[in-house]
């Protein structure tokens, strides 16, 4: 018998690690991939889990909050819940808001081909004939196709009943409070009176009750460990497709605050079997995810055991809201297949029209999103790549063996040159949540022309925060210094050492062709564009770790010159507080372009200094600055008064309103400063608002009855 050394047995058990290893790493891989899509969905928080024995029945359900749109102009939010209902697949929560339009709507178009055409009458008779309504409460409905109760073997009479007391077998089966809920017609749908809320604050209760713990529309996972659950009914393992309306500056995802919605996460994930997530709403990616799903509080962030799909990219709205979606090959995929290619199942319901459509993905037990799409699309420099590259030029085409479509930025500083090859470009899109400040070294396109590398950067619609480029130069040419407001789609170059302004705009889109133009830079810009100019240069030089841009400018002339150096210098008094420098130097600018009120308001909100800030924005209004100022359109300010930026801040605003400020001012979109004051919950700032004459119209009245009772003092109201 041969005696092998330790060191030979090390070399064999070596080798065969090598060969193993693959084999290894793909059983792990199913393993955790088939770990994560049911048996982790049974952990409670409490780490409590449901007992082994129990197995799982793979379901879906379709929700749909809003209370906004209407018949005479329906939006997304309608058009998809139509083509839902006419695709007769699987179980259906509508807000009664939502499904009162669908029942009177004049002809929609819901397919593909845009000749598919449905309306109030026809969808009447599809719900008349071929579903069941109940139901939840007055502001929520319950649909259920009777195809897909025959499909599952369960008789829709026994689905009609109304029996409260106790939970049946047929609600087990479908995971579904149905007989506690009361039946209803299409007329009784109809005679309904239409409600008209900003926030969809009802469909909390209906999920859950913290008091009697007990839910009124699905059957919890507690209801299948009773002696109520006598035939061992599997749990349901739910899918479920969200969509409704979202807006940044308020911080709303699918009709809901970010508190409540952050409740509904909560409840998928420890009173029901949950294994994946997908919604649809404008701005759910960008700043909502970090408002969502950080919590600053806690060193160790939140995960959830399912998978989520969010469509967007970043912080702007979502064009294919509209477009027909197939629910029939989703939810036949999420209900019987043991594993979910979630790429392939979400690619029927989340079409995807231009890249800040693109999904993204957030894996079970992970805390980040990463893009659901090709890797040969898209592409990315994050902040290991930028930190470690150093100076060497990177051949976009060339490192990632690809022509990209679309480049995203997670780190905030270049310091190479980007190169592209070829005669197209990649969208590139920042991928910092809420307002970002990047700064690349340059970029090298020899085919490409300048004004069409700055259509790259601003090709993103809605954006709802300040996204600014500074390129320091653009090879091949003489432009350097270059700002790309990406929300406002202008940008500001050097040629020389004029200033050009360039603008771009993208036309109506006709059916799925986009057709665009562009404008030819020019040298007739206001003094509002040359403030602007270099004011987000001074935002570069203070935020950006590069050194700062080296501006000269030949100065136009202005009733008031204003050059780079004095802008610094006015803005270094302020951050010191040196109000003797400041008054100096401010006798020489125009306070209300500059926007300094503003800004100091801003500042004295994120820094938390509110007291020395008071001392400036004090100052401010003695010498000058007017309370009411509107910024112009291409300034990051847009269209919203100082006392709009001060809600958050009761003090600030007590001062701008003492000093004249118009409580009924509005925004640039209608919005009245009362109205984003409740919308905000300052009711602190709201209240002050009140007592000072803010109108309370019919509109404000209905839509935050809760929050107006209670403010003190809305008795007098």
């Amino acid at each position: 018998m041969v005696r092998l050394s330790k060191r030979a047995w090390c070399s064999i058990f070596f080798i065969a690690f090598i060969y193993l290893l693959p084999v290894l790493l793909t059983g792990l891989e199913k393993s955790m991939i088939a770990f994560n899509e049911t048996e982790i969905s049974n952990v409670e928080v409490s780490n409590i889990s449901a007992p082994a024995e129990y197995t799982y029945a793979p379901k879906g359900i379709f929700i749909y909050l809003d209370d906004s749109e209407n018949s005479d102009n329906p939006g997304a939010i309608s058009k998809i819940a139509l083509k839902n209902i006419s695709d007769d697949v699987g179980p259906i929560i509508i807000s009664a808001h939502t499904l009162n339009l669908l029942c009177k709507v004049g002809p929609v178009s819901i397919g593909f081909s845009h000749t598919e055409t449905i309306d109030g009458e026809k969808i009447s008779a599809i719900l008349n004939t071929s579903w069941i309504i109940k139901n939840i409460s007055d502001h929520l409905y319950l649909l259920i196709p009777k195809s897909y109760l025959l499909k599952i073997g369960i008789d829709s009479a026994l689905v009609d009943q109304y029996l409260p007391n106790a939970i049946s077998d047929t609600e087990l089966k479908l995971g579904l409070k149905v007989n506690h809920m009361k039946s209803s017609t299409v007329a009784e749908v109809k005679a309904k009176e239409s409600s008209s809320f900003i926030l969809a604050n009802y469909f909390l209760p209906a999920l859950y009750n913290e008091n009697t713990r007990t839910s009124d529309t699905f059957c919890i996972r507690s209801d299948y460990q009773n002696d109520q659950n006598t035939h061992n009914i599997p749990l349901p393992l739910w899918s479920i497709y969200m969509s409704g309306h979202g807006m940044a500056k308020y911080t709303i995802i699918l009709g809901l605050s970010i508190p409540d919605f952050k409740k509904v996460l909560d409840f998928f994930n420890t009173k029901i079997n949950t294994r994946l997530l997908v919604y649809t709403s404008c701005y759910a990616a960008g700043q909502n995810i970090k408002e969502i799903y950080n919590d600053i509080t806690s060193p160790i962030q939140k995960t959830y055991s399912f998978a989520i799909i969010i469509q967007g990219i970043t912080d702007t709205s979502v064009h294919s809201m509209s477009l027909a979606r197939e629910f029939k090959p989703f939810f036949e995929t999420v209900t019987t297949t043991d594993l979910i290619d979630y790429k392939k199942a979400t690619s029927h319901i989340l079409p995807t029209l231009d890249p800040q459509d693109t999904p993204q993905i957030r894996l079970p037990g992970t805390q980040w999103f990463s893009i659901l799409a090709a890797q040969n699309n898209v592409v990315q420099i994050g902040k290991t790549l930028a930190e470690n590259r150093g100076t060497r030029p990177l051949d976009v085409n060339t490192y990632f063996n690809t022509t990209p479509k679309i480049l995203l930025l997670y780190a905030q500083h270049i310091p190479f040159e980007l190169i592209f090859q070829g005669k197209t470009m990649p969208t590139i899109i920042s991928m910092v949540p809420g307002a970002a400040l990047h700064r690349l070294y340059g970029i090298s396109a020899r085919d490409i022309s300048p004004d069409k590398i700055l259509d790259q950067f601003m090709t993103l619609e809605d954006l709802d925060v300040m996204k600014l480029f500074y390129i320091e130069h653009i090879s091949g040419t003489l432009i350097k210094n270059v700002i790309v407001n990406c929300n406002d789609h202008f940008a500001y170059y050097q040629k020389g050492e004029q200033l050009y302004v360039y603008e771009y705009k993208k036309q109506a889109r006709e059916v799925e062709e986009n057709t665009y133009s562009t404008y030819n830079p020019t040298q007739k810009y206001s003094q509002e564009d040359y403030l602007s100019y270099l004011f987000k240069v001074k935002l570069i030089s203070k935020f950006s770790p590069a050194t700062k841009p080296k501006i000269k400018l030949t100065s136009p002339q202005f009733p008031q010159e204003i050059s780079w150096e004095l802008l610094s210098k006015i803005d270094d008094a302020v951050m010191a507080a040196d109000l003797n420098k400041f008054q100096e130097l401010a006798q020489r600018v125009d306070i209300n372009a500059a926007e300094f009120l503003t800004t100091a308001i801003r500042e004295a909100l994120r820094t938390k200094d509110k007291e020395r800030w008071i001392i400036i924005i004090t100052w401010l209004l003695d010498n000058g600055a007017n309370v009411n100022y509107i910024a112009p359109k291409d300034s990051f300010t847009s269209g919203r008064s100082p006392l709009y930026y001060a809600l958050r801040e009761p003090d600030i605003v007590r001062l701008l309103i003492q000093r004249g400020a118009n409580v009924n001012a509005t925004t640039h979109d209608g919005t009245s400063i009362l109205e984003a004051a409740l919308l905000l919950s300052q009711l602190e700032s709201a209240k002050l608002l009140i007592d000072h004459g803010a109108r309370i119209d019919e509109n404000i009245r209905s839509k935050f009855a809760e929050e107006l009772k209670e403010i003190e003092g809305a008795g007098k109201l």
